[in-house]
Order: structure tokens, then C-alpha cells, then sequence
């Protein structure tokens, strides 16, 4: 019966760690997860929702090797351009040299395999992207 318990407490000792480190060391973005298509979700300007605009274009954003950037779909008379982003920290990535879109530092609110989301602010507006992979 002792034996029992003992197994039990460090079953949901092992589980209590496991938690912990995916908690601790798995919810951090790092530059790798960046790396590939997004397509758009939802974009905000000072609180304003152009998603419809976005969508309608198609609008992606691609983050590849060697700090590559390139979109396509913007709405309005520029819908592709390229240019080349900075990865500063595990939240903040700088965009820069980009055809027809502000150079921009960036701040990460969601990055995993799957979402990405980030926020910047241009002109005194916040805007807010999210992203699908």
C-alpha cells in the first residue's frame, strides 16, 4: 500500500515538472518559429478593423532564412515588396528596407508554430496583425 502512494506522489511530481518546464522553457518565441508563411487573420489600426481589406487580398507575410522579408496582398497600390527583418530579442523583431511599408520595430504578442501575432506603432496608431500559419 506505501509502495503505492510513493509511486503515486512521484507520478504527479514527474507530471508538476513536465508542466513546469513546458511553462517555463516552451512558450518563448524564438527566430526559427518566425520563419515561414503567414497568412492574414486580423488587422487593426488605432482600434479601427481593416481585416476585411486584408483578407479580401490575401495578404501573407514571409520570414525566411537570412533575416528575409517579403509580403503580398497589401491592399492599395503597392501589393508586394520585400525587404529584410532584424531579430532583436524574444520579443521584438525589427523590419526594414521595405518597399512601400514603414521601418518598424515590431513587438511579439503570440509566436508559436501555428499563430503569430505582433503590434507596432506608426504615426502616433497602434496597428495589430494576426496571423495564421
Amino acid at each position: 500500500m506505501q509502495f503505492a502512494i510513493v509511486l503515486d506522489m512521484k507520478k504527479k511530481l514527474f507530471v508538476s515538472l513536465v508542466v513546469f518546464a513546458s511553462l517555463v522553457f516552451g512558450c518563448k518565441p524564438n527566430e526559427k518559429q518566425i520563419e515561414r508563411t503567414w497568412s492574414i487573420v486580423s488587422v487593426t489600426q488605432a482600434g479601427t478593423n481593416l481585416s476585411a481589406n486584408y483578407i479580401a487580398t490575401g495578404y501573407k507575410e514571409i520570414y525566411g532564412k537570412n533575416s528575409a522579408y517579403s509580403y503580398s496582398g497589401q491592399p492599395g497600390s503597392n501589393p508586394t515588396g520585400s525587404g529584410s527583418y532584424t531579430w532583436d530579442n524574444k520579443t521584438t523583431f525589427k523590419r526594414n528596407g521595405t518597399s512601400s511599408q514603414p521601418s518598424v520595430t515590431c513587438t511579439i504578442k503570440i509566436l508559436d508554430n501555428n499563430d503569430f501575432q505582433y503590434t507596432y506603432v506608426d504615426k502616433g496608431d497602434e496597428w495589430i496583425f494576426t496571423f495564421k500559419k
